[in-house]
């Protein structure tokens, strides 16, 4: 919620910025959001920028349908992109639109359900190298005399079972519903993020190595003394 709350107030900033730089603008009201202008743009990022919000990150569909409402009526009664007016006038062709805007929503709420399932199942199998790694497990399976403790750890993790479609209604009609700005976000930010994360894999060798760097001395003082054998104290004692 903190996220969304960001969002919109940074969308109401830009706004603002704009407007004391620019000014108002000072011809017909009307026209003002007229198409491939400057505030025909600042309203379309200012609109995505809020709807993205609604949407990834709170699943507030309302908030989300409120903000592109108003937008298409800025557009209709403030600009010339009339989409309202083109549905009253050809009601036949803005039906056959809605239906292929439907039918590529639902290709892409399939492709992001298989991106959302994919990234659970990686979920659990990290936790599961992790815990084999921390009890010194080889292999991929998990010791039967382990399994307990296991489960006790998976008991309150959403990846510890197939997620199931009808728990995540809003979110799947989100994906049908907004699929535009969820397919923009998705090609922006899941780039940067594996970019991200490839950069750390190679630089994590680097951070290790100055970690054993900076700790070199702390090991001494943690390290157990080995006593000599039973024939070298004999030998000493004698």
């Amino acid at each position: 919620m903190k996220k969304v709350g960001f969002l919109i107030f940074l969308g109401v900033c830009v706004l603002a910025w704009v407007f004391f730089r620019h000014g108002f603008p000072e011809f017909a009201l009307w026209t003002l959001f007229v198409f491939g202008t400057f505030w025909f743009w600042t309203l379309a990022v200012i609109a995505t920028i809020i709807i993205i919000a609604c949407i990834d990150h709170n699943e507030n569909f309302t908030g989300a349908t409120a903000s592109l409402v108003i937008a298409l009526l800025l557009l209709q009664f403030l600009g010339d992109v009339k989409v309202f007016s083109y549905v009253l006038e050809q009601p036949f062709m803005g039906l056959i639109y809605f239906v292929m805007y439907l039918g590529a929503g639902t290709a892409w709420s399939i492709i992001k359900w298989w991106r959302f399932v994919g990234k659970r199942k990686s979920e659990y199998d990290r936790a599961k190298a992790e815990f084999l790694t921390r009890h010194k497990v080889e292999g991929n399976a998990i010791p039967n005399v382990l399994k307990s403790e296991w489960r006790d750890r998976c008991r309150h993790e959403s990846y510890a079972e197939a997620p199931q479609a009808r728990q995540h209604k809003g979110k799947i009609v989100g994906w049908m519903c907004y699929w535009p700005w969820s397919l923009f976000w998705t090609l922006l930010d899941d780039p940067i993020k594996k970019i991200l994360q490839t950069i750390y894999q190679w630089l994590q060798g680097i951070y290790q190595a100055i970690s054993i760097r900076a700790y070199r001395d702390v090991a001494e003082d943690f390290a157990v003394p080995v006593e000599p054998p039973n024939e070298e104290k004999s030998k000493n004692r004698n």
